[in-house]
């Protein structure tokens, strides 16, 4: 049989389109933005460096050498750099330090520090996303593991294309069109024997089990990315059910309770403890359940920290901190001197939430000093009161947003910005010393990848010469 002949229009275009127009909706001015890439030498990542390199974006190449295979894992550590240097990127380079003492699970550990090392270039570059050569394969063997351990819903759902700053341009295309772009375009890549092993069951996966499935079962594998999409869809409608009903944070009204099924009180319960932080499998879920119908006081311990109690009205999630008096973060700074000294550096504990403040004196405002990015808040130094307190936002409390022309509840502000209702307490303010909220940090970016939104009177302007830059990053 002849091989299939390859469309090398339909194929490059087909593909770079879609990568385009990914990135134009997920990053705001994407085209002039910079980027980490995480380039093993494998053909999805060499092929995902290629296409940004066609589309001129600009890139920090980042390989891990995790030294598992000697000879050949140098290899590939020489091929990403010439490569890197004939593109004209510049390229950083890890080598993974061996397992810890204390041991563990190698690919848990390896991911750990791979992170760590793309984490670390995309803040000492200024690189608002880091790009990995995901393909829909992978997110096919990802669902098929999640559903076999018997993963939440959330989790047999999938990767997300956009889990900031993680970008996966790739992860709607199969691997053989990957592959085909590749030979299109004359790409050489570095082959990974491992890959052919059966030493990890995602290989087992992918070399047994989806090979006898594609006889018996022909398209199976788009079917479970279409099954996955649709789980996903109930994560939606979970966090839409809470925010009918009215519930955030940590009570959940028992009244609500009596009248849902088994299996979506399993949904939305677990929806629930995960937009509080709190990660239960499914025994404990279906415990927590069973307090419905319990007496007033009956508990279930979750975790070292976390305890669902039955209340009279509600199942209350407490934690550690309730019984010991102390509450969430809730910071202060003093004076201008303590930003202007050092950097601020904190981590808002109730949701998981790091955010680094500093300021910058500027003598004329211009875009080429200010480089904007949507983590980032910016206000004019000149015009905030100190103290500050940096804190949990409380019910009452009002800001003035940008845009408007009067003041809005701070409740209303994350409504209107669709933060997830089961995320919401987890949202912070920043307060001058007269109580006026000069500046809000929302639990999740935007659909427009805003991180929070300030206070008119405090905006910068022409005549702003030192910025108070609050960098809010979240929990991957």
């Amino acid at each position: 049989m002849c091989p299939r002949p390859l469309n090398i229009a339909n194929i490059t275009d087909s593909i770079e389109s879609e990568v385009r127009d990914m990135l134009l909706a997920e990053i705001p001015a994407a085209f002039s933005q910079k980027y980490v890439i995480g380039v093993s030498g494998g053909v999805d990542s060499v092929v995902l460096l290629h296409i940004m390199n066609r589309l001129s974006l600009h890139i920090e190449v980042v390989h891990i050498n995790y030294k598992k295979r000697g000879s050949a894992s140098d290899d590939d550590a020489a091929f990403v750099k010439a490569l890197s240097q004939k593109m004209g990127y510049p390229h950083h380079e890890y080598t993974f330090p061996g397992m810890p003492v204390s041991g563990g699970n190698f690919q848990e550990v390896a991911r750990l520090f791979r992170r760590q090392c793309f984490e670390e270039v995309m803040e000492a570059t200024n690189s608002v996303a880091i790009l990995l050569g995901h393909h829909r394969d992978d997110q096919t063997e990802t669902v098929l593991q999640k559903l076999f351990r018997g993963a939440g819903t959330h989790a047999i759902s999938g990767m997300d294309v956009y889990n900031p700053p993680y970008l996966r341009p790739l992860l709607d295309i199969p691997r053989s069109d990957i592959e085909a772009y590749a030979e299109i375009h004359e790409i050489n890549w570095m082959e990974d024997e491992s890959n052919q092993t059966l030493d990890y069951t995602r290989n087992w996966i992918r070399n047994e089990f989806s090979k006898a499935l594609d006889e018996v079962f022909p398209g199976w594998d788009s079917h479970v990315l279409s099954h996955a999409r649709r789980l996903r869809a109930t994560t939606e409608l979970a966090d839409r059910w809470l925010d009918v009903h009215g519930i955030s944070g940590p009570s959940f009204p028992v009244q609500v309770a009596e009248f849902i099924s088994e299996d979506l009180g399993y949904l939305i319960v677990h929806h629930w403890l995960t937009g509080n932080k709190v990660y239960a499998s499914a025994g404990q879920i279906a415990q927590v359940l069973d307090l419905v119908d319990s007496q007033v006081g009956a508990k279930i311990r979750l975790d070292d920290i976390h305890t669902v109690i039955r209340e009279r009205d509600n199942l209350h999630l407490t934690s550690t901190s309730e019984f010991t008096g102390v509450g969430q973060p809730d910071y202060t700074i003093q004076t201008i001197e303590e930003i202007r000294s050092s950097e601020f550096t904190r981590e808002l504990a109730y949701g998981g939430i790091e955010i680094n403040i500093h300021c910058e004196h500027i003598n004329q405002l211009s875009d080429s000093q200010i480089s904007y990015e949507p983590d980032t808040l910016y206000l004019d130094v000149s015009k905030l009161k100190f103290p500050l307190r940096i804190r949990p936002w409380e019910e009452g409390d009002r800001i003035h947003p940008l845009g408007l022309s009067g003041t809005k509840l701070v409740s209303d502000l994350l409504t209107d910005q669709k933060i997830a209702s089961s995320k919401k307490r987890s949202a912070y303010v920043i307060s001058c010393f007269d109580e006026n909220i000069c500046a809000v940090i929302f639990p999740h970016p935007t659909a427009r990848g805003l991180a929070g939104a300030l206070n008119n009177a405090c905006r910068i302007t022409e005549n702003t010469t030192s910025t108070f830059n609050i960098k809010i990053r979240y929990p991957i």
